[in-house]
């Protein structure tokens, strides 16, 4: 049994490891899932889940892969929950949904965080909807790689597959993102026609 003062101790520490990461893990869950809300929720059963487990964590270690490892796994179990679920979608519905899209998007745009003022510099609407069209597979490996500048090992790792896989990933996700968004180098003069 723990007694009141180390239990205190315990989350103290873990919110020492952990704080500092807490900005890049929800900028990274924000361009992962594409929705704030998403992301933020993403993020917290993330650090609900790393406080469970903190008692395995060895002290000398980085806190940003473990934490990065727990939140992608737990963004692979919602997608693999949301692909079981049957589809409630119907045609009748189609207006309703538009509605609510656009009503989504515009208190979006117009409050919209620190965090994503950042990513809306970093993207246009074009890239995040290529990067959104993605498959979560190739969508992750791309993200890991190019924007959090992790190495090939360092995205295996995270993402539970071999070297091979990941290499396989990150060219197909980039070879896709290439061809989702030449027309958009072309108008912004990136590449010559």
């Amino acid at each position: 049994m723990t007694s009141p003062g180390s239990a205190g101790s315990a989350r103290q520490a873990f919110e020492a490891l952990t704080q500092e990461h807490l900005p890049r893990l929800y900028a990274f869950a924000l361009r992962l899932t594409g929705e704030r809300a998403t992301a933020e929720d993403l993020v917290q059963e993330t650090y609900v889940k790393a406080y469970q487990a903190f008692h395995h964590f060895a002290p000398n270690r980085d806190a940003r892969p473990w934490l990065m490892k727990i939140l992608l796994n737990t963004f692979r179990d919602q997608v693999r929950r949301e692909c079981r679920a049957p589809a409630s979608f119907h045609p009748e519905d189609l207006d309703a949904w538009y509605q609510a899209s656009w009503q989504a998007h515009m208190s979006h745009t117009l409050a919209v965080g620190p965090e994503e003022q950042v990513i809306d510099r970093s993207f246009s609407d074009e890239v995040a909807a290529a990067l959104a069209d993605l498959s979560p597979d190739f969508r992750t490996v791309v993200l890991l790689a190019d924007l959090e500048g992790c190495s090939y090992r360092e995205i295996a790792d995270l993402v539970d597959c071999p070297l091979g896989t990941v290499m396989s990933r990150l060219a197909r996700g980039r070879k896709l993102l290439r061809e989702m968004l030449r027309d958009y180098a072309r108008k912004h003069r990136l590449i010559e026609e």
